[in-house]
């Protein structure tokens, strides 16, 4: 039984997606590597006390976005290899 339309590129829009996605997720992981080194800047730089919150917002907004993105990702994958019963 076949579900859905038919696509115009022949199943291949499933792998774009893939590499699409980890190429942000690449992305997103090399942001997560900047943070890190703007935090030891400011921490050497001996940056005020409301610094630390600053760098704790940028840091956590870095790691959801990878944690999305590589959820994303997986979901992905699980449909493209999941059961199509």
């Amino acid at each position: 039984m076949v579900r859905g339309a038919p696509c115009g590129w022949g199943g291949q829009t499933a792998w774009i997606g893939i590499g699409l996605n980890l190429l942000i997720l690449g992305v997103a992981s090399m942001w997560l590597i900047i943070d890190v080194g703007m935090i030891e800047k400011q921490v050497q730089a001996g940056a005020p006390k409301q610094m630390e919150w600053f760098c704790a917002f940028i840091l956590m907004v870095t790691l959801v976005w990878v944690y999305l993105e590589a959820l994303e990702l997986c979901f992905r994958l699980a449909v493209l290899f999941g059961n199509r019963d």
